[in-house]
């Protein structure tokens, strides 16, 4: 299912039918004029902007237009992002997990994507065979919500 769809399905399930489908068509609307005047930004950052965080964007934005009051907005926004996207990562992880060397896949995957995709200003600290740690100084998620007038939403991201 696309991102959309679940969007879609989503809203359903919370606001019913009519209303979830009103809403949805409205965000595919404002999503469809956000990725047309997207700033020129690395394939990398343009990858992720038009595939997770414009939906993002458009589903808060419409949210807070259409009249819904701010916590309202964010706790629907929270429990898309913690339930829908959330779940889908913690399932890729628990199947990961089932391998004895699941740590060292994550570590040797999340390292290489900090490490080498512009979405982060980061320093990586691997000097230990137990653990590793990252500290991010930039990030392109904060970035994009702020350029967008919705940082609130960076935490659920």
């Amino acid at each position: 299912m696309q991102g959309e769809d679940i969007v879609e399905q989503f809203l359903i399930e919370r606001l019913g039918v009519d209303e979830g489908k009103r809403i949805h068509n409205l965000v595919r609307i404002r999503l469809k004029e956000l990725k047309r005047h997207v700033a020129k930004r690395s394939f990398i950052k343009t990858r992720v902007l038009k595939g997770m965080l414009l939906l993002y964007v458009a589903f808060y934005r419409i949210l807070m237009e259409e009249e819904f009051s701010e916590e309202d907005a964010k706790k629907l926004i929270e429990e898309y992002m913690l339930s829908v996207d959330a779940a889908k990562l913690k399932r890729r992880y628990d199947m990961m997990d089932r391998f004895s060397c699941a740590y060292t896949l994550f570590r040797t995957g999340f390292v290489n994507v900090v490490a080498h995709a512009d979405l982060w200003d980061a320093d990586i600290d691997t000097s230990h065979k137990e653990k590793f740690s990252v500290t991010i100084r930039k990030c392109f998620w904060n970035d994009i919500f702020r350029e967008y007038n919705c940082p609130d939403i960076c935490r659920y991201a």
